[in-house]
């Protein structure tokens, strides 16, 4: 995910040091979505488990849009 947006974030003039988040969790984002599809199909086996694992689904999707959210507004400079 954060591979896509690093282009942007350089072209928008940030610096290596101001983007650090984003290219150490481009190096983690494959390692992370191997780990989520095994515990994933270790978890997803009955109705209420997959259940919790929507929910958790949802709630990291909301946590997403409200820290990108604010950068996707019109630039007030």
């Amino acid at each position: 995910m954060f591979h896509k947006i690093i282009p942007g974030l350089e072209r928008a003039g940030m610096s290596y040091d101001d983007r650090l988040y984003f290219d150490l969790h481009t190096e983690q984002d494959i390692d992370h979505a191997n780990w989520m599809s095994e515990a994933l199909e270790q978890l997803g086996q009955d109705d209420e488990a997959r259940a919790q694992v929507r929910r958790g689904a949802l709630l990291s999707l909301g946590a997403r849009f409200r820290f990108f959210s604010p950068s996707l507004a019109p630039s007030r400079a």
